[in-house]
């Protein structure tokens, strides 16, 4: 396994929980120590765009807080919440 690429999700924290898309080839990415924390929706086809910055001013607690692991629900194409 190797690195292909570095993706700047804007915390300064790092990134933690995280789930995968196969299907549409997205990765969610959850920072949940930062304040407030947030989700960031990438790309996995080259080039790697992140696609959305989701915050959830709502998922208090830091690490502990409710961002916790993502989940894929692969037959509705979606991340549910």
């Amino acid at each position: 396994m190797k690195v292909i690429d570095t993706i700047a999700t804007g915390g300064t924290t790092r990134l933690d929980e995280m789930a995968f898309d196969p299907v549409d080839q997205i990765f969610i990415g959850v920072n949940n120590a930062e304040t407030p924390p947030y989700a960031t929706l990438i790309s996995t086809k080259p080039g790697h765009k992140v696609l959305a910055k989701i915050e959830l001013p709502d998922a208090t607690g830091g690490p502990n807080s409710l961002a916790t692991t993502p989940l894929t629900d692969f037959s509705m194409s979606r991340f549910p919440s």
